[in-house]
């Protein structure tokens, strides 16, 4: 039973919510309609231009055709030494990545550690600063997050 209270509105609306964790990352919706008790359910799912063209057919996130169907993907960006995302998000766990980063000098951005460039950098956190990992030379965290949530919303 939901704790919710019916929508109020007056016009249908959909509501997202975009959550990009320290682990894992995903996207949840509602949609609203008037006198509805709202529902929030996970995406899992999305509709590309091709199957939209053809059948409507829904796909997984990339490289997430053989899993159990959960709504969050890894937090991880991949960039090779040009600064193009190479592979994000389930792509990044796919079979041969890893020796395709080892291969090609790929810089890899995790949340859990990168997240904290986003501190103030005063003299209580210099310490913090510098136990960092390293984002890749020409990315500041705002890049990071922009590419990811580019991947999140356009996928």
């Amino acid at each position: 039973m939901s704790s919710w209270p019916p929508y109020k509105g007056s016009r249908r609306k959909l509501v997202m919510a975009f959550d990009v964790g320290t682990t894992f990352s995903g996207i949840s919706y509602s949609i609203l309609d008037p006198g509805q008790v709202p529902e929030v359910k996970g995406v899992t799912r999305y509709l590309n231009q091709f199957s939209i063209r053809i059948d409507l057919k829904a796909s997984r996130f990339p490289a997430q055709e053989h899993s159990s169907g959960s709504s969050k993907i890894p937090t991880v960006v991949y960039y090779d030494k040009q600064g193009s995302v190479r592979a994000i998000g389930a792509e990044s766990a796919s079979e041969g990545i890893f020796e395709q980063a080892e291969d090609g000098d790929w810089y890899k951005v995790e949340w859990n550690g990168q997240l904290l460039h986003l501190r103030p950098k005063t003299k209580q956190t210099a310490h913090i600063s510098e136990q960092l990992p390293p984002l890749p030379p020409w990315k500041k965290i705002i890049d990071v997050f922009a590419d990811f949530f580019k991947y999140l919303l356009h996928t």
